[in-house]
């Protein structure tokens, strides 16, 4: 799956989390770096994954704003022996 290239199966799978500054309101620049590094890497997976299914199952995810939970939903949905119609 295109998800393995860009190292987003990670975040998708819910294995890699989002960092964490070690002071919340005052980030390092690395941190920044790493958070700003961190949302790409997740938008990105979250933008991928409706090219891999069909039209009609699309409309199950909503307005979901995290990959991790659209796998989720999608999984669920192919637990159930959803088909196309």
């Amino acid at each position: 799956m295109v998800l393995l290239s860009p190292r987003q199966w990670g975040v998708v799978a819910g294995t890699v989390l989002s960092p964490s500054p070690a002071d919340v309101d005052h980030p390092s620049p690395a941190e920044s770096k790493a958070q700003d590094a961190w949302e790409v890497c997740e938008i990105s997976a979250l933008m991928e994954i409706p090219f891999h299914i069909p039209d009609s199952a699309k409309g199950v995810l909503g307005d979901t704003q995290n990959p991790k939970d659209a796998w989720d939903i999608l999984a669920k949905l192919s637990r159930r022996g959803y088909s196309q119609p």
